[in-house]
């Protein structure tokens, strides 16, 4: 079948749309994906990994501004309407995968039903995911946010498209309860794929921001008031009273990164704490293989409530010990995988309590580490899991 994937984001470098687009161009269809480039000199047109991909220019801030007024300026809806349509004519697919809910709005409106089947694909819960994102706390965007209006989105599209895809079975839970969703409802977890080969050497470049006499922290992801951090940066300035050695390692960048340095900083923080900025993604494991610890942050949400992140599985394929806020989901998992401990979400006494217990237990932290990385290469890898994305493509056809 010839498929076409929708993503409002360029790619690569989106885990989720890559592994499902190669899984599925592993086994036999022909898989075209149509997304964002924000730089002008990026290639239009490129083959990734036997997937072909077509990029959109559209500036960056350009295209958060047109989500965040998507409701009281149709410049979103205009945009992708227009692009899927004259994609659809050009590649006459089989199916269109629209990858998070904001697309499956000009999904629908640009294709009726009895065309391509329509394929929505739900990374998290979206309307729950917009009260802390800027759309519902910067200007302009603010003041049309309107969270009933999403979740009214969310009602229709589960309810039109031919198929849904979401992360876990807590979420198909959530919308076969809400919604009453009975068509093909598949759940297709955020594990990873496992890395081939040996384990990656970091080099003086990763090594220098982690010193040999500390016992470094590490957390990898987006720096913004989502995350969960300022729990992480108070829980750890308690904790230092008794470990004196601890270093902490931000690696990232996002609109709260100036705002945790400020607060390192009155926290005491500021020879402790290192903000290295972003890295490439396939770096993540050269940066796993300096850290004593790996962080998985969460502010408590409904979003958060039933996440499935895929930096918990990245972590635990490089065998270190996980620190996880302890959301529902996340706490099963880190269970399961016997990879780590958890703490209360948004409570930093809770944090310095579950580190002091790792930092207490060399031994422990190894152990964690070890199941860990034997939970993923076992059964908590991608082609364990992506069986049921390979199936609703083959019951499509």
């Amino acid at each position: 079948m010839r498929i076409l994937m929708l993503l409002d984001a360029p790619y690569p470098p989106d885990p989720r749309v890559e592994k499902e687009a190669h899984t599925l161009a592993a086994h036999g269809h022909e898989v075209h994906v149509l997304c964002l480039r924000y730089a002008r000199d990026e290639a239009p047109e490129a083959v990734v990994e036997g997937v072909r991909v077509r990029r959109l220019w559209l500036p960056r801030e350009a295209a958060r501004k047109m989500l965040g007024l998507i409701w009281a300026l149709p410049l979103y809806r205009w945009f992708w309407r227009r692009a899927i349509r004259q994609a659809v004519r050009r590649l006459r697919p089989g199916a269109v995968h629209a990858h998070d809910l904001p697309l499956g709005l000009p999904l629908v409106e640009a294709l009726p039903e009895g065309g391509p089947a329509r394929v929505l694909d739900l990374h998290e819960n979206y309307p729950d995911l917009l009260r802390s994102s800027t759309n519902a706390t910067r200007f302009p965007q603010r003041l049309f946010f309107d969270f009933e209006r999403w979740v009214g989105l969310e009602r229709r599209l589960v309810g039109e498209v031919d198929a849904v895809v979401v992360i876990n079975e807590a979420n198909r839970a959530r919308l076969r309860r809400a919604y009453r969703r009975v068509r093909p409802l598949v759940v297709v977890p955020n594990t990873v794929r496992l890395s081939a080969g040996p384990p990656p050497e970091p080099g003086p470049d990763v090594r220098r921001w982690f010193p040999a006499e500390a016992v470094n922290l590490l957390y990898i992801g987006g720096l913004d008031q989502t995350r969960g951090l300022e729990t992480v940066l108070e829980g750890m300035a308690r904790a230092r009273s008794a470990h004196p050695s601890l270093r902490l390692v931000l690696v990232g960048s996002g609109t709260h990164a100036e705002a945790l340095r400020r607060q390192a900083a009155a926290l005491g923080l500021a020879e402790a704490a290192a903000f290295p900025g972003r890295i490439p993604p396939e770096d993540f494991g050269r940066w796993c293989a300096c850290a004593d610890i790996c962080l998985l942050p969460l502010n408590a949400s409904e979003n958060t409530r039933h996440a499935d992140p895929n930096k918990l599985y990245q972590y635990a394929e490089a065998a270190r010990p996980v620190l996880a806020a302890g959301t529902e989901t996340v706490e099963a998992l880190v269970a399961d995988m016997r990879c780590g401990l958890t703490y209360a979400p948004g409570d930093a006494a809770s944090f310095a309590e579950a580190l002091g217990r790792l930092l207490a237990d060399p031994d422990a932290r190894r152990a964690m580490g070890a199941a860990g990385r034997e939970a993923v290469r076992t059964r908590c890898h991608w082609d364990a899991t992506a069986g049921a994305l390979v199936g609703l493509y083959a019951d499509l056809e």
